[in-house]
């Protein structure tokens, strides 16, 4: 069967067997672009959003009924495995979630083009899931090159609600908490839980919570400065998640790296081309496949899973601060 999949810098459709549906296909989500993509001004000058009417479907599944029946043929919208509904997904919880003491991620979105802000949140969402952690959204604000050229007639600042159901992906998740960076501040730090590395208690310029539509340049300080950066790049080093909040699995996964870095000839991406491993496979294979070139593991530590606030800055240096990479070549997990 046919794969689609997305390709980060330039809006495209693929498909590993490109026939004439496909090309059709392909066709129609480039004329579709725009209705897809960028949410319009009704008549009442409130910006419309995705609708919000998910009992047509679950959120992970996809569906493109509301261009017609026989929009996209049923079989190609299986092969498209990027957007399945796994069910046991939904019942995910991440072994360092601790619902008596909530934890939060807040991060920048990328600069770059859409597709490349799209990477970077989808990255941001499993990260936070993966760590038990609150998601925070990024206020509303200007997006690079989401303009249609006509001012005044499209909304100017975004947010992801405008572009993908939050709420929903919330709801059905239960490993998944999301909220508003306005909600968050409310919560966190107007009332004094948000310190500096010393201790000290930290507020938001002015006092603000609501900045949507404003320079966001002092609230990314503030978050930084109370909040812990990783420091993780996708092309240095392999996010890697332990099986448990156990220290005995973060001592695994380093004694594990070692041993590969210590084979002789080195590992490389190559080896694994047409030959994957099973995704049952012992950690150590799994991980060999996926090391590929980097240089070392990014652990989730202990330091980090105590830390109350992680911020995903978006910034210099671009090697240690940008996820421009899809999720699935960037994470490892342990379990």
């Amino acid at each position: 069967s046919s794969v689609g999949v997305i390709c980060g810098c330039c809006s495209a459709y693929y498909f590993t067997t490109f026939d004439a549906r496909h090309e059709a296909l392909a066709e129609k989500l480039s004329s579709n672009q725009n209705t897809l993509i960028l949410p319009q001004l009704n008549d009442q000058n409130v910006a419309t959003k995705p609708s919000s009417d998910v009992g047509v479907h679950r959120v992970a599944g996809l569906t493109c009924k509301n261009y017609g029946d026989n929009f996209v043929p049923e079989d190609v919208l299986e092969g498209m495995v990027y957007w399945q509904d796994i069910p046991s997904d939904a019942d995910f919880k991440s072994p360092f979630l601790d619902e008596n003491d909530e934890k939060y991620m807040t991060f920048q979105p990328d600069g770059g083009g859409w597709n490349n802000i799209r990477m970077g949140m989808e990255s941001a969402v499993l990260m936070a899931v993966s760590m038990g952690r609150t998601l925070v959204l990024p206020p509303e604000k200007k997006m690079y090159l989401i303009d249609d050229g006509r001012r005044g007639k499209q909304k100017q600042q975004f947010d992801f609600n405008d572009f993908f159901h939050m709420e929903s992906l919330s709801e059905e998740h239960k490993g998944v908490s999301i909220i508003t960076m306005e909600e968050f501040l409310k919560r966190e730090a107007i009332t004094g839980k948000l310190t500096d590395s010393m201790g000290k208690v930290l507020f938001p310029k002015g006092n603000r919570t609501d900045w949507n539509g404003i320079f966001l340049g002092p609230l990314w300080t503030y978050l930084s400065t109370v909040g812990v950066f990783p420091g993780w790049g996708p092309g240095k080093c392999l996010a890697a998640f332990p099986a448990s909040t156990d220290v005995s699995d973060i001592k695994e996964l380093k004694r594990m790296m070692k041993e590969i870095k210590l084979t002789d000839p080195p590992i490389r991406w190559q080896t694994y081309k047409d030959n994957p491993v099973d995704v049952d496979a012992p950690p150590i294979e799994r991980l060999k496949e996926n090391f590929a070139n980097r240089d070392s593991l990014c652990i989730y530590n202990k330091t980090l899973q105590d830390a109350r606030l992680i911020h995903l800055r978006n910034g210099y240096p671009h090697d240690v601060s940008r996820l421009l990479a899809p999720f699935y070549t960037f994470f490892f997990f342990q379990d």
